[in-house]
């Protein structure tokens, strides 16, 4: 009897752990969602989060030093600064490894990165490089990025 308890406590413990470590995450992602301009900090969390191995519990600040370190992102940008859609297509397009065309892979900048994108597809013609973008933009942008490295 005393076991079957202590397995019921050891199961209880357990499925609330796993749930409160689920619920930070899925707090993180709700605010991403719902922002109506990214930060270059919650960008950098996203491709942190998807195919560099950073932990979902890591601040927006860890994942802006994370990515840096891996030379993803320009030293120059600040976690706060607000997103545009060329720095974000900087940031997926060397997360997801795309290679991109000449002019990229000579200069590697926000501008061609956002070209390439764009005469890719994954960006919509109408976005202009210095456009603020929402976190549901980011999300797409950023799903669309990893689908085409995929193929």
């Amino acid at each position: 009897m005393k076991n079957k308890i202590l397995v019921f406590f050891l199961a209880f413990f357990l499925a609330f752990f796993c749930v409160s470590a689920w619920a930070q995450s899925s707090e993180k992602l709700t605010e991403i969602i719902s922002s109506e301009t990214v930060t270059v900090g919650q960008i950098a969390y996203l491709a942190g989060t998807c195919g560099q191995g950073l932990d979902e519990n890591e601040d927006y600040d860890t994942a802006l030093a994370f990515l840096k370190d891996k030379g993803i992102v320009s030293n120059a940008l600040e976690a706060q600064d607000e997103a545009t859609a060329s720095i974000a297509a900087n940031i997926f397009m060397k997360n997801a490894g795309i290679s991109g065309g000449l002019f990229y892979r000579i200069f590697g900048c926000d501008r061609y990165a956002f070209k390439e994108l764009k005469n890719i597809g994954l960006i919509p013609q109408t976005v202009d490089p210095d456009m603020k973008i929402s976190g549901r933009d980011a999300i797409s942008i950023l799903n669309d990025t990893l689908d085409y490295a995929k193929d």
